[in-house]
């Protein structure tokens, strides 16, 4: 959820100024940007939410400008990426001479060709707000391989522990003690050794 919201900040969708502690996001929600920006900035942003956060389904809309269509991308975890030219309300556009192309084809292959499995899959998806669990703040130092998580423990102290090799072991290690990253490791500085991150509590556990 978090990925999700600093990508729409960072293309100038919602809100511009920072949320509240514990984040929100409002599902079936239209995010629009509330200034200027440049052309295939909404292409942008859908490529990289599915790269970053591929876990989530949304469908994006890039408006027409001046004599070409617009463009929109529909992600379904599981289906992938469905793009397709758009007219000024995101609707897909579809060339007759493809839609005569795609008549002797099987039904499966047309509706799939029209978008139809993406489209039936968001519109059974749930609406309403989803609110970010409580997060806890992670450090890792590599050169010492300490993994220090600001108040892990069930009674409220910091869990420390030692992650050797990489950010995928380490990762590892956090999932064994019932917590999963909820952001990408960040550098403190540029070429230290200091990582940072925050990482949510399981709901298995």
């Amino acid at each position: 959820m978090r990925s999700v919201l600093e990508l729409l900040r960072e293309y100038g969708f919602g809100d511009d100024e920072e949320q509240q502690e514990p984040l929100s996001l409002e599902f079936g929600t239209t995010y629009t940007s509330g200034e200027w920006c440049r052309v295939s900035d909404t292409t942008d942003l859908a490529t990289r939410l599915i790269a970053e956060t591929p876990e989530v389904a949304f469908t994006s809309y890039e408006e027409p400008y001046e004599d070409r269509l617009g463009t929109t991308c529909t992600h379904v975890p599981g289906l992938g990426a469905d793009w397709a030219a758009c007219d000024e309300d995101g609707a897909p556009v579809v060339r007759r001479a493809d839609v005569l192309k795609w008549m002797p084809l099987p039904i499966e292959v047309r509706e799939a060709n029209l978008g139809v499995p993406w489209q039936t899959a968001i519109a059974a998806m749930p609406r309403g707000t989803a609110t970010e669990p409580d997060s806890f703040d992670t450090w890792w130092d590599r050169r010492t391989a300490d993994v220090q998580v600001a108040d892990g423990q069930a009674e409220g102290q910091d869990l420390i522990f030692v992650g050797v090799g990489d950010s995928d072991e380490v990762d590892a290690i956090l999932a064994g003690h019932g917590f999963l990253r909820a952001n990408p490791w960040v550098a403190l500085d540029e070429n230290g050794p200091l990582f940072r991150t925050a990482i949510y509590r399981s709901p298995v556990n």
